[in-house]
């Protein structure tokens, strides 16, 4: 046994002899309960500061993160009023194409009605225009450029090029004045 353990040994032999009459014992014990209770009081306020804290960090935390949410929020707001005008714009875009649309399916006839019809629901206005333009030998001479009276039509998407008037004849030459040189 090393020194140490020998002197805490003798302590505790020693401790052993001592008696303390039944007044001391109850002073000593009314004294551990006290340490004991203020040790158990402390212990519980410490706790209790802990949890405090811990709510406290906790809503702060959630606070913070709701002020995120109403940022992303309102940066969402600001950027859909940014592209509401836009939006009667892109409609009356699609009302236009739409149009064109109609119009070119009904100067290609029936046959061109009815190719339209069976493609895919899915496309878009202007990808089946894309599709006439494409695609319009497959409707024969009603559909071919460049006919007296009616509009040439580009390989572009539902662009019409200029009416020519009479065959063979340009706007310059049947007497506009802004054209003349």
């Amino acid at each position: 046994m090393t020194e140490e353990t020998q002197g805490n040994n003798q302590i505790d032999e020693s401790q052993e002899g001592i008696k303390f009459n039944a007044e001391q014992q109850k002073f000593f014990d009314k004294r551990i309960g006290q340490a004991r209770t203020k040790a158990r009081e402390l212990a519980e306020a410490e706790f209790k500061a802990k949890v405090t804290k811990a709510t406290e960090t906790a809503e702060r935390d959630k606070l913070a993160a709701e002020k995120e949410w109403q940022k992303l929020a309102e940066m969402h707001e600001a950027r859909v009023a940014e592209l509401e005008p836009y939006q009667k714009e892109a409609e009356i875009y699609r009302e236009l194409i739409d149009n064109l649309l109609a119009e070119r399916v009904s100067a290609l006839g029936n046959v061109a009605k009815k190719a339209i019809k069976n493609l895919p629901d899915s496309l878009t206005s202007v990808e089946k225009l894309a599709w006439l333009n494409d695609n319009e030998e497959l409707f024969g001479q009603a559909g071919r450029a460049g006919q007296v009276g009616q509009a040439s039509w580009t390989s572009g998407v539902g662009t019409p090029a200029q009416k020519t008037g009479k065959a063979g004849k340009s706007p310059r030459d049947m007497g506009h004045r802004r054209l003349r040189m």
